[in-house]
């Protein structure tokens, strides 16, 4: 669910900083009515007010573990229409709570949102937009669960649809763009250094980027390891 969208050069020595993208591990959309125990979770996510089934909300999850120990910079939430009927201000509200599961929320079973709007944006047309949500990836907490609600949602046949994580193609999915600079651990702060001599070599390396294609470290150390090894920190 985490793809790496660009690795930038150092900074300083010592500092590396990046941008990574991070996909939901849930998402879906509820709706009020007559369908407020149904659950949508399929390719689309809809926000507004639609006159033949009226209320929509959409819910969204990341898992934030891939920033531990990285210090984040920036961070926007981005969708991608796809329908657009009318003009409807969609807002980010923080939920009271992370145990839902896409496959089962509903309307009537949804965690209940905070008041709180992080960030709004007016959408008229099906071009990408993208919200700011800095201040919630900032967080210590490592999932990420928010609501997108249309300000005015008891206002019908406004709402706007857009692709769910579901999709096929990576780049229409629902997406937290995070930018980050993180301190470099010297010596064997790093597990990249297998062997613990104070020396990331080039072997140590390639062995730690394949321990992350398989899931088993998070970016930011494997980010600590190939800059440690770049500049030669410890070695003789």
């Amino acid at each position: 669910m985490l793809m790496v969208a660009l690795m930038t050069s150092l900074m300083a020595s010592g500092v590396v900083a990046g941008t990574m993208k991070i996909y939901p591990i849930d998402d879906a959309y509820t709706t009020g009515g007559s369908q407020a125990n149904t659950n949508f979770e399929n390719f689309n996510l809809r926000v507004g007010n639609d006159q033949n089934h009226g209320k929509h909300r959409s819910y969204l999850k990341f898992d934030l573990s891939s920033l531990n120990g990285l210090s984040v910079t920036n961070a926007k939430l981005g969708i991608d229409p796809v329908i657009h009927i009318g003009t409807v201000t969609v807002e980010v509200h923080p939920l009271s709570s992370d145990s839902w599961n896409e496959n089962t929320i509903t309307w009537n079973n949804a965690p209940s949102h905070d008041s709180e709007v992080i960030d709004s944006r007016t959408i008229s047309s099906n071009n990408g937009i993208e919200f700011d949500v800095f201040s919630l990836v900032g967080e210590p907490d490592n999932i990420l669960s928010i609501a997108l609600i249309d300000s005015q949602e008891s206002v019908s046949n406004k709402y706007v649809q857009f692709f769910s994580s579901n999709n096929n193609e990576e780049m229409l999915r629902p997406y937290l763009e995070v930018t980050f600079g993180g301190e470099v651990p010297s010596s064997c702060n790093t597990e990249a250094d297998d062997d613990c001599d104070g020396c990331v070599e080039i072997n140590e390396v390639l062995d730690y980027i394949s321990e992350w294609k398989n899931g088993n470290v998070n970016i930011g150390d494997v980010l600590n390891g190939i800059t440690l090894w770049k500049t030669g920190e410890g070695c003789s």
